[in-house]
Order: C-alpha cells, then sequence, then structure tokens
C-alpha cells in the first residue's frame, strides 16, 4: 500500500522517484520483495524536475562467528566473567592436535548448564587471570568441541583449559579443568574420530621404586630413565590429584539413594560417580563376616558371594555358568532356593528392581572398568589391605570377600566354563594379590560390585 501511495504522490508533485535498484539477481527492486506498479505518465510540465542521484548502499558487513573465530589474532574479547569457587569444574579433559586443530572432551560437571573454553600460546596456570585469555568457544553445551579448520598454527604450543557455568547468561563461571597443552601438526589425524573419547583413571601411584627401595619419592625413582608412572597422568596434574575427591588423580562423587550429587563430607552415601570415566558404582554395606539370607544386613551387604551365571551372554563358545553353588547356595541376602539365587544375573535383577540410587540399569562391570577404580597406592608388596580408595567404597576389616566378578569370560579353547575376577580386598594381608585379576570357575562364589553409565 506504501508502494502505491509513494507512485501516487510522485505523479502529483510532477517530479521523478528517482531510478530504481537493480538487485543481484539483475530484477528490478526498490528494497521491498514485490516489483512496484509502474506509475502513468505525467500530463504536465513537460519538464519534470531532475532527480537527485541515489546514495550508493553501504556494503553490509559479515558478521564473523562469536564462538569460533578462524583466526586466533581476531578472537573477541573476553566476556567479563569472575571465578565462583563454589560452581565445580570439569575435572576431566583431554587435547588431541590435529593438522592446525584440536578436540577437546571433558567430563559433564554437576548443575552445569554450559562451558567456556579457554586457550593461550602461554602457559595456563591455575592462577591465570581470564581477562589475559582468549575464548575459543562460549556457552557451548556440549562436552566436546573441535576447532575450526586452519584454526592454529602448526608446530605451535597451545594451552587450554575449561570453565562450567549455571546458565547461558550467568557472569560466574568455575575454576579451570585441568589444564592441556598441545601441539598442532600435521599428523594424519582426523579430528572428528575422537570428539566420543575419554581420560582414562589414572593408577594412584605417588611414589617410585629405585635401587633400594620401593617408597621412595617419584622423583627419585632410577629404575626408569624416563621416569616411572608417578610422573605421569592424572596423579601430577596439580588441579586433578587433590585427595578431596578421591585419592591422587581420582575424582569421584557420593550418590544419595535419590541420585543427588553429595557432598565430599557426606556420612551416609549408596553410590559413587567417578565423573572421569562417567561410570556409577554400587556401594556395599559393611562386612561383619556373616552372608546369607537370614544374616546378611541387606541386600548390598559387602559379605554377599555370587556364582557367576549370565545365561545371556551365552553361545559363541562363552557358556552362561552355574545358578547356584553346590555346596553353599545360601550366601546373600534375598535367596529363598526356588527363583531367587545367589548368582550374577540374579542380583542384578533384584537391585534394578529396587532402584538403587533411582536407576535400574545396573549391569556386571567388564574386565577393563572394574580395572579403572584399582588404586596401586604405594606399592602391595607392603602388606596394603585395599585396592581401592575406601574413603569411597567403605570396606571393613571383617569383610571376608576379596576379588569380585566381571562380565568378561575366560576363553579358553579346552575349557570355556572360567570368567575374570580382581582382587579388591586382601584377605591375607601380604598384598600381593590386590589389583591382580585371573580367572576363576563360574561355579565358585566371589562378590559382585555393579556397575552403570552414567556419562557417555
Amino acid at each position: 500500500m506504501n508502494r502505491i501511495l509513494l507512485s501516487v504522490f510522485c505523479a502529483a508533485i510532477l517530479s521523478g522517484c528517482g531510478t530504481p535498484e537493480e538487485s543481484a539477481d539483475g530484477e528490478q527492486t526498490d528494497g521491498g520483495t514485490e516489483t512496484p506498479t509502474t506509475p502513468t505518465e505525467p500530463t504536465t510540465p513537460t519538464e519534470p524536475a531532475t532527480p537527485e542521484e541515489p546514495e550508493e548502499p553501504e556494503e553490509p558487513e559479515t558478521p564473523t562467528e562469536p564462538t569460533t573465530p578462524t583466526d586466533p589474532s581476531e578472537t573477541p574479547d573476553p566476556a567479563e566473567y569472575t571465578v565462583d569457587a563454589a560452581l565445580q569444574a570439569p575435572v576431566s579433559l583431554t587435547a588431541v592436535a590435529a593438522n592446525q586443530q584440536v578436540v577437546l572432551r571433558w567430563n559433564e560437571a554437576p548443575n552445569a548448564a554450559a562451558y567456556t573454553v579457554y586457550y593461550s600460546t602461554e602457559e595456563i596456570t591455575a592462577d591465570s587471570d581470564l581477562s589475559s585469555l582468549m575464548i575459543a568457544v562460549d556457552n557451548l553445551e556440549s562436552t566436546s568441541y573441535i576447532s575450526p579448520a586452519a584454526y592454529l598454527s602448526n608446530g605451535s604450543p597451545y594451552y587450554v583449559a575449561v570453565v562450567a557455568k549455571e546458565s547461558l547468561t550467568s557472569t560466574s563461571v568455575s575454576s579451570f579443568s585441568p589444564i592441556k597443552a598441545f601441539v598442532p601438526q600435521d599428523n594424519g589425524v582426523v579430528a572428528q574420530d575422537f570428539v566420543q573419547m575419554r581420560e582414562l583413571n589414572d593408577t594412584g601411584t605417588r611414589y617410585a621404586a629405585t635401587s633400594d627401595s620401593h617408597l621412595e619419592g617419584c622423583a627419585e625413582g632410577d629404575r626408569a630413565s624416563q621416569g616411572q608412572d608417578c610422573s605421569f597422568g592424572r596423579d601430577v596434574d596439580t588441579i586433578a590429584n587433590g585427595d578431596d575427591d578421591g585419592i591422587a588423580g581420582f575424582s569421584l562423587s557420593k550418590i544419595g539413594d535419590d541420585g543427588s550429587v553429595l557432598t565430599a563430607d557426606s556420612e551416609d552415601w549408596n553410590c559413587v560417580l567417578d565423573q572421569v570415566t562417567g561410570l556409577m558404582w554400587e556401594v556395599k554395606s559393611a562386612g561383619d563376616s556373616a552372608r546369607g539370607n537370614a544374616l546378611s544386613s541387606d541386600l548390598h551387604d559387602a559379605d554377599d558371594a555370587f556364582t557367576w551365571y549370565e545365561p545371556t551372554l551365552s553361545g559363541s563358545g562363552v557358556t552362561e555358568g552355574v545358578e547356584s553353588h553346590t555346596n553353599a547356595p545360601d550366601s546373600c541376602f534375598g535367596y529363598n532356593g526356588s527363583d531367587s539365587f545367589c548368582n550374577t544375573s540374579d542380583f542384578r535383577a533384584r537391585v534394578n528392581a529396587a532402584g538403587l540410587c533411582g536407576y535400574n540399569d545396573w549391569r556386571l562391570p567388564t574386565a577393563r572398568e572394574l580395572m579403572s577404580i584399582v588404586y596401586y597406592g604405594d606399592s602391595f608388596a607392603r602388606r596394603t589391605t585395599y585396592a581401592i580408595d575406601t574413603n569411597f567404597f567403605p570396606f571393613t576389616a571383617d569383610t571376608v570377600v576379596d576379588s569380585y566378578w566381571t562380565t568378561s569370560p575366560y576363553y579358553d579353547v579346552s575349557d570355556a566354563s572360567r570368567a575374570w575376577r580382581l582382587y579388591l580386598r586382601d584377605t591375607v594381608s601380604s598384598g600381593q594379590n590386590l589389583g591382580k585379576m585371573n580367572n576363576m570357575s563360574k561355579g565358585t562364589s566371589a562378590g559382585v560390585m555393579l556397575v552403570r553409565t552414567a556419562h557417555e
């Protein structure tokens, strides 16, 4: 309607309204979406006023992506964030360098709605000022990041850290995640292939072996020229190795019966979440050297033992196992001798029916998963009793179970009746079996510590 009135107005004052501009596709336009109606020729005067030359339109600025700048030197000014120590930071960060790129992955921090990735060509420390760093991406709602193609310079060292935010509009962020250093290079790495990677737990070993001793400080070890286990991984990371959330590089959270994350000093918890691996573990009740349906304290009694029985895994050379122990069938809470036995499968079914910590997807761990929580400590040859952090997994001296089943069958062409189990407690106090994995007959009773995948 405005365009028709404009044409009538131009005719009424007997002046030209200028030549329509030509659009990028060659059609004439006056800035609207429809072709304007051609005005009728004026009858008077015979010489219309000369229209003013239309101004050249300004070239629109091409907006840059604020979260993924293409050149580190042109990164936007960092947002004015302040650090809130009460917010929980990601406790795990991995960085894989590629050709002028990097791919990052970190764990999901409790109560985090988004993350900011900081980087620098200068070393980042726990005390680095946020305003001195560059932002690679802000308000990222996922837990992985791939930098744009040709974003970084090959051969140049970079440092990176991640902080968590409780909301997209929050101006407060957590402290740094573990800080990683990397050097981009043309190494054939395809960044997308590493988006689902996870950091591995470390061993918890902080001591080194020397020619004379097993318990020397890490820097004193002389048995390996390039450093021993204690020199690498999360155990030596100044951010990751605090003991408030697990010994050395372990990062564990106590979980309540309703699935809520509790504080580290909570005295009543039912599960433990491994923030590094994303696995949630069953916590056993205190043992008292007694077991059986009439003697066990509850469903999760640390003394209870089970045969390996997994009928859903049978086939391809794997036998289903043994449903009930031949000589001592009543070795757990819930046994009735008719339809509820002391085996791995029935125990899992009872726990899922009860909804431990609010979940019903509990399962038997694989050998690798169970090994991930083993605390190898100082030296098991020095009469260590436990291969696990007892601040989070409170075994007692009265517990009679020493080894725990995994879902991993033992493959042998001549014997398919065995599966892998792992020692988490040493009942003879020599320490030499701790952390050791060996195979055992599926008809033998052992402990079970169930697991579920909390975060992929």
